[in-house]
């Protein structure tokens, strides 16, 4: 399933920061590490390290990985380089998921306001 969603995602943002200017190729496909973030982002793994583990550990993320293994550097210096695009390809995630009828998309509002608590019994030497 990832991977289906990583074939539909413009990634030629990414791809043109490797015009070979800078010496060489990357070491891994901007695919395959894109999917690994992507999909460590729907299962709840943010963490370059535990993305690293999770291509060791966990069936799904070894299969999107093709069985190789990116450092957690390489991941983390992935995501540096291309936060911007990241952002981008996120919001194509999500407008995917919503054609796919799996989330609707709107605004959320935050109120900033705080209140203080007043659940705790009174503690004397709380009081001034």
């Amino acid at each position: 399933m990832p991977t289906a969603v990583v074939e539909t995602l413009d990634l030629s943002e990414i791809y043109a920061s490797y015009d070979g200017s800078r010496g060489g190729r990357p070491w891994f496909d901007p695919r395959l590490l894109v999917g690994l973030l992507v999909s460590g982002y729907c299962v709840g793994v943010r963490s370059s390290r535990k993305i690293e583990k999770a291509t060791y550990e966990s069936v799904p993320f070894r299969v999107l990985a093709a069985n190789q293994h990116p450092d957690h550097a390489t991941v983390a210096e992935f995501r540096r380089r291309h936060l911007e695009a990241l952002s981008r390809l996120f919001v194509q995630v999500l407008r995917l998921c919503e054609k796919a009828g799996l989330v609707r998309l709107g605004h959320v509002a935050l109120d900033g306001t705080k209140m203080r608590g007043i659940c705790l019994p009174p503690f004397p030497w709380l009081e001034a």
